[in-house]
């Protein structure tokens, strides 16, 4: 296929369009393609719920500029700021028309030409890595919308859309996605050569080039909700009572104002009969408590509201007792009419309509109506490839069929609790979930051990492309019990990852050391994925440890290194923040082996090297400048962390760089950073968030030609204790004194 030249400086565009006629992609009637001004043509598309897999359109608005529009949007506007002689290619080998459906687009120039390029949506869209992070980059997540530095994906998340650029260089123009007049809005600059620009255009990316059919997001989208809580499983196991749950409302009820916010009963409520009775419903033994817990769902739910708690509830899709379960006549049977038993689930239901309407929806329902607003749904893997599938391997059902009644087991669920409660399928990632839960439990059982927690980073790891797109990332809970360095390297993850955070430990357990890492990790921000790469299968997910083996020797084997390196799998992550008129980067390194000492390019971390930043290390409370490009990290033992802050203060005169308030640094406590100039002084102001009593030290970054004094600070709603400048720092200790406060400096 031609290439189709257009010179904007040559006069009438119409007429060059008309007097050409594009070359055929083979030389039959049937198989000509369009002229190029029906090519170039303004299609006026209505905006659809559910995006459309078809050709995205190029066309020549009549400013001059170019526009590939998708989905009745001019999703890329492309302006050349000088002469130029822009070259445009499309159809044919732009078309791939395959299943998944790719479009792509080439543009150059035959001459130097600076290009401007407007990506706007009516929908929120992302600054995504179109991959997954390699050797030596880091994995990245996002809280907002910044837009990154050599990030060459757009993702709409309401779309399933994926848009990514290649070949040439570029940078945005701003720092963020901007929101204007209902649309969101940046635009970014390339120097153009003969070298030309793909853009590859991938509609339903995640549904159709990754698999999860179920993912429709125009219909249903995971719920945004940031979790964090306490657990009963690994606190006491199916030994819980109702004396512990209440102990432990009380003893958790002063965490609260830091971000605990749920309580959930594990395994241990319930009747160990399912069904309790000969005929009776599935739902009769799980709201029927044992005696254990004297006052049913109600004194359950009572104890943990009593300390502030949104009451969770568990909830597993086995049955146990062979009589009551072959009496119900819901079951799967073999060809001789026994009732057959798959690994991890004993009994099976079979999961048809009516079955669903009376023994699950019906549950379900009565759960919420006991006052339960967090339900998590165990055995969801093992009904399907335990149970389901046992069948299919009998010859029982098919394989389509089993799905398609695993995926009505999870619906009738959904059904009876209604949209409002938040659902976590455990475990493991179904696509039978996916449209129907908020969140998944990526990793087996956690416990205190080392196997459990380098698991829960691996798998959090793996997983994180799919975060807040397709689910939330559940590690499942932290021990905060065990080694303290294993601890802070976990809540640090999961806090800045945006994983759901559930601690499941008895609370006598909880030194002030203990307490204190809470704390500062709680709650955990509402951060996205910003890679969509496909699913890495090669490291491999084995906890076991064998007792020959020291933890750290088995570290080794577990993630295939053969001494300390730099970047094993989950080792490397950056969070990158726009907040409050912020933008800055988190890093997180984790010890998931021992770790050698490095220096780590600023471009790994998609941060622009030509920058100066200033780096906050949170666990240190160490500040230091960063002027050649890269940022150094220390020596890490086995389970240990570093966590450090990186903050662009170029062209700045004060900055905040750090807090000891959360380990975000900070996205929490601090609201807002706003500057105002007037003729003769800056106003930098810090709105801020706590509660009565609670200390917090922010430290800012005041460049060589600001001097700062202490009476030309203000404060209201929040006492200041010390003002202390040191080396280019400015470092405010405070204590709030309402739930809202505002700190003023003039510069």
């Amino acid at each position: 296929m031609q290439e189709i030249k257009l010179h904007r400086n040559e006069g009438d565009m119409k007429k060059i369009q008309e007097s050409e006629n594009m070359s055929s992609v083979v030389q039959s009637p049937a198989m000509q393609a369009p002229p190029k001004n029906k090519m170039l043509e303004y299609h006026n598309d209505p905006i659809q719920k559910n995006p459309p897999q078809v050709h995205s359109r190029i066309w020549q608005r009549e400013d001059g500029s170019y526009a590939i529009s998708y989905n009745g949007v001019d999703l890329l506007t492309f302006e050349f700021l000088n002469d130029a002689a822009p070259i445009l290619r499309f159809h044919s080998d732009g078309d791939f028309q395959s299943e998944p459906f790719i479009q792509q687009f080439q543009i150059w120039s035959s001459t130097e030409a600076k290009l401007r390029v407007t990506v706007s949506a009516p929908v929120e869209w992302w600054n995504v890595r179109p991959s997954r992070a390699e050797k030596g980059q880091s994995i990245i997540g996002q809280l907002g919308r910044p837009l990154l530095y050599g990030v060459n994906g757009i993702y709409l998340p309401d779309w399933d859309l994926l848009v990514s650029l290649h070949g040439v260089p570029f940078s945005w123009e701003q720092k963020k996605v901007q929101k204007q007049n209902g649309s969101y809005t940046a635009s970014l600059t390339a120097q153009m050569d003969e070298y030309p620009w793909v853009i590859l255009i991938r509609p339903h990316y995640f549904s159709e080039h990754l698999g999860y059919k179920n993912h429709e997001p125009w219909n249903r989208r995971p719920k945004a909700d940031t979790i964090c809580g306490w657990c009963s499983w690994e606190a006491y196991h199916s030994d819980v009572t109702l004396e512990n749950v209440a102990e432990t409302s009380k003893a958790l009820e002063p965490l609260r104002p830091w971000g605990i916010e749920l309580m959930q009963l594990d395994d241990g409520y319930q009747q160990t009969q399912v069904p309790m009775r000969k005929g009776g419903e599935v739902g009769e033994s799980w709201l029927t408590t044992n005696e254990k817990f004297p006052g049913g769902h109600k004194a359950i739910v009572d104890a943990m509201q009593s300390g502030g708690f949104t009451p969770g509830i568990w909830i597993n899709a086995t049955l146990t007792n062979k009589e009551n379960s072959e009496s119900i006549g819901c079951c799967i049977k073999d060809r001789d009419g026994k009732l057959i038993k798959g690994d991890w689930i004993q009994y099976i239901m079979d999961c048809t309509p009516e079955m669903l309407k009376l023994h699950v929806e019906k549950c379900y329902r009565q759960l919420r109506e006991q006052g339960y607003q967090y339900i998590k749904i165990d055995s969801i893997r093992h009904l399907l490839y335990d149970g389901l599938e046992e069948a299919v391997r009998r010859g029982l059902m098919t394989t389509e069929e089993a799905r398609k009644r695993h995926r009505a087991y999870l619906q009738a669920a959904r059904d009876g609790m209604g949209e409002e409660i938040f659902l976590l399928s455990c475990w493991g990632v179904l696509s039978s979930s996916i449209g129907i839960c908020d969140a998944m439990r990526v990793a087996t059982d956690a416990n205190p051990g080392w196997g459990a927690f380098s698991m829960q980073v691996r798998e959090t790891a793996r997983w994180y492309f799919a975060h807040r797109i397709l689910f939330t990332v559940d590690p499942d809970h932290v021990c905060v019990r065990a080694k303290l360095p294993w601890v802070r390297m976990m809540l640090s993850l999961v806090s800045l990852s945006g994983g759901i955070m559930m601690v499941s430990d008895p609370p006598q357990t909880y030194d002030e050391d203990r307490i204190d890492l809470m704390k500062r990790t709680m709650p955990p921000l509402a951060a996205h994925a910003g890679e969509v790469g496909p699913v890495d299968y090669t490291t491999p997910a084995c906890t076991y440890i064998p007792k020959t083996k020291s933890d750290e020797e088995a570290s080794f084997a577990i993630t295939h290194e053969k001494k300390k390196n730099a970047y094993p799998m989950g080792s490397l992550w950056s969070i990158h923040m726009e907040h409050g008129g912020r933008n800055w980067c988190v890093i997180e390194r984790c010890g998931v082996t021992p770790l050698e000492e490095i220096k780590i390019q600023l471009t790994n971390l998609c941060l622009d090297p030509s920058k100066t930043y200033y780096a906050f290390d949170f666990w240190r409370q160490q500040a230091w400048e960063i002027l050649d490009g890269s940022l150094n990290l220390h020596e890490l033992a086995l389970g240990d962390c570093q966590v450090v802050a990186l903050t662009d203060v170029t062209d700045k005169k004060i900055a905040l760089i750090g807090s000891d308030r959360h380990v975000s640094c900070d996205a929490v406590s601090v609201l807002a950073e706003e500057i105002t100039d007037t003729k003769n002084k800056t106003v930098y102001r810090l709105r801020l968030k706590g509660f009565a009593g609670v200390q917090v030290a922010y430290t800012l970054y005041i460049a060589e030609s600001v001097t700062i004094k202490k009476e030309a600070i203000y404060a209201q709603g929040i006492k200041i204790n010390s003002v202390q400048v040191d080396n280019g720092l400015l470092q405010i200790a405070t204590t709030f004194e309402d739930e809202n406060a505002v700190i003023d400096i003039f510069v």
